[in-house]
């Protein structure tokens, strides 16, 4: 999620102006690169092993496709505050937050009231 300042997004065919606010999503392995256009620019980046999503959900579904934007951005700033913390709940409560975005995913791809 892109804090401030703003990034040019290159991926293997395309390219994307990234401003504040942006949320992005790269597969592991996927090829890409960012070049700070506006300085200063401040990001927060979170790398999710396909381990925590276990075998039969697709990472991108989960977490991030059908989710509201202003939640999205709400729970990576939780994550991201919970980081600087730095205490001996940190892991847990990043968890937790991770765990909540992937629900309430499920929740809205299914129809559950949330």
């Amino acid at each position: 999620m892109l804090l401030g300042g703003g990034h040019l997004e290159k991926r293997t065919k395309t390219e994307f102006a990234r401003l504040p606010g942006d949320i992005l999503f790269c597969h592991g392995g996927e090829p890409h690169q960012f070049i700070t256009q506006e300085f200063p620019s401040k990001n927060i980046n979170l790398e999710i092993d396909y381990s925590f999503y276990g075998t039969t959900t697709s990472p991108k579904v989960a977490l991030i496709k059908p989710f509201p934007k202003r939640k999205r951005e709400f729970l990576i700033l939780k994550a991201y505050r919970e980081v600087r913390t730095k205490d001996s709940d940190t892991e847990t409560s990043i968890q937790m937050l991770l765990l909540s975005l992937m629900q309430e995913s499920v929740k809205i791809t299914t129809g559950i009231p949330t």
